[in-house]
C-alpha cells in the first residue's frame, strides 16, 4: 500500500493475499482500516501508516467480503453469507455475527452512526438502523434478475431515506428506492444503451 504526501511512500506491504479492502475514517483521515478480502486479517494505524499498524482479526464466519468504517473506532465487516459483525474498539474485537437478512453478502456501506445499507449476490438490499444489532430486508429485488448489488445511500439520507443501487453486470441500471415509501425500485438512469452502447438517462 502506497501514500502520496510530498512523493509516494510504501506504508505497508503484504504477501499471498488477492486482494484488499482499504477503508479511511470519516472523522480522521490518519485512520486506515485495510482488509484481507476472503479472510479474516484487518490491519489498522492511526497515523495514516507513518509508524504504525496494528493486526487485527476479524471473526465475521465466512471471511471478509466487504468492510465499512464509521469513526476512528467503529468499524463493520460483511460475508458471503450476509453475516455481518461490528466493532467498537478500532478491530481489535468483534461483535456475534448478526444475519442481515439476506442470503449472500456483497457490499456494505455505513451511512452515518448506526446507519448501514448492505447489498446481496442475488439482487437484493437489506438495511440496519441500530448499529448491526438488527436488519431490514427490503423484499423487492432491485431488478427482476440477480447479481451483485452495490448499494450507497444519499448524502441526505437523514432526511430523505433514499438508497441508490446497482447490479455488477454490464446491463445494469441504477435504481432508486425511498425507505418506508417505496413499493418498488425506480430506474432512475440505464448505464448501457442497448442499441448505442452509451450512457442513456432514462426518466430525466
Amino acid at each position: 500500500m502506497w501514500r502520496e504526501s510530498a512523493g509516494w511512500q510504501r506504508i505497508l506491504s503484504a504477501a499471498d493475499t488477492a486482494s484488499y479492502i482499504v477503508r479511511v475514517a470519516p472523522d480522521d483521515p490518519e485512520v486506515v482500516y485495510v482488509a484481507e478480502k476472503s479472510g479474516d486479517t484487518v490491519y489498522y494505524t492511526k497515523d495514516g501508516g507513518e509508524e504504525k499498524w496494528y493486526t487485527r482479526t476479524c471473526s465475521v464466519p465466512g471471511g471478509i467480503q466487504d468492510l465499512a468504517v464509521e469513526s476512528s473506532d467503529v468499524a463493520y465487516a460483511i460475508d458471503t453469507g450476509g453475516n455481518a459483525v461490528k466493532s467498537t474498539n478500532s478491530g481489535f474485537t468483534w461483535g456475534p455475527p448478526t444475519n442481515t437478512k439476506l442470503a449472500s453478502g456483497f457490499s456494505l456501506q455505513c451511512i452515518s452512526e448506526d446507519n448501514l445499507v448492505a447489498g446481496s449476490s442475488n439482487g437484493f438490499v437489506a438495511y440496519s438502523t441500530d448499529g448491526n444489532g438488527s436488519w431490514t430486508d427490503i423484499k423487492k429485488p432491485v431488478e427482476a434478475a440477480s447479481g451483485d448489488v452495490m448499494v450507497v445511500a444519499d448524502t441526505d439520507f437523514a432526511n430523505n431515506n433514499t438508497v441508490y443501487a446497482v447490479r455488477q453486470v454490464v446491463s445494469a441500471n441504477v435504481m432508486k428506492y425511498v425507505i418506508g415509501t417505496s413499493t418498488y425500485w425506480e430506474d432512475i438512469f440505464r448505464r448501457v444503451c442497448y442499441h448505442h452502447n452509451y450512457l442513456c438517462p432514462q426518466n430525466l
